[in-house]
């Protein structure tokens, strides 16, 4: 079998750790949003800063969770064709996918969101509410981040899809007994 591109190991080794960094994100984002329900519930007590950092919290999820499921071929594909094909023709399938759909997509993403960002920057944009969190913009850089950080999946994907598209699927090894009898 041919092992994966150190590339390729690399590009996914940055998105699984933030992959296993969102994962804690989750947690302090599912118990904030219980305390903010029974809060309101039993006490009577809200928080808009917190509200809006759950709002925040799960865009953040979200950005990176993209990039994370991509990485570990968790994404949701259609696989009415794929699935009959062989190794070669699923590389051939996850190239072509990368090259001609994920990657513009990455690339118009960013074009379109990149005004948007720098002009929450210029501003330092908060919050509309009145006691609401005031990084705005910030979470308004996700719009950057997940793209950026889909690139890097995107570019292992087509790694390993190029190195299974140019070398054999598997490696001929001599057996010893060949080589022990001359």
């Amino acid at each position: 079998m041919v092992k994966p591109h150190p590339w390729a190991r690399r590009l996914d080794g940055i998105v699984l750790a933030a992959g296993q960094l969102v994962a804690w994100l989750v947690i302090a984002m599912t118990v904030t949003q219980v305390a903010l329900v029974l809060g309101r519930a039993m006490f009577g007590f809200g928080s808009l800063q917190l509200s809006e950092a759950v709002i925040y919290a799960n865009a953040v999820f979200v950005g990176i969770g993209v990039a994370y499921a991509l990485s570990r071929d968790g994404h949701t594909r259609i696989d009415v064709l794929r699935v009959k094909m062989n190794d070669i023709g699923r590389a051939r399938v996850d190239f072509w996918a990368c090259l001609v759909l994920l990657l513009p997509t990455i690339v118009v993403l960013i074009w379109a969101s990149l005004p948007y960002v720098i002009r929450a920057w210029q501003t330092l944009e908060g919050s509309r509410s009145v006691g609401g969190m005031q990084g705005v913009f910030l979470f308004k850089s996700m719009l950057i981040v997940m793209p950026g950080l889909l690139v890097l999946p995107g570019l292992a994907m087509l790694l390993r899809s190029y190195i299974g598209l140019s070398k054999p699927p598997f490696e001929v090894v001599e057996h010893p007994s060949a080589t022990d009898e001359q």
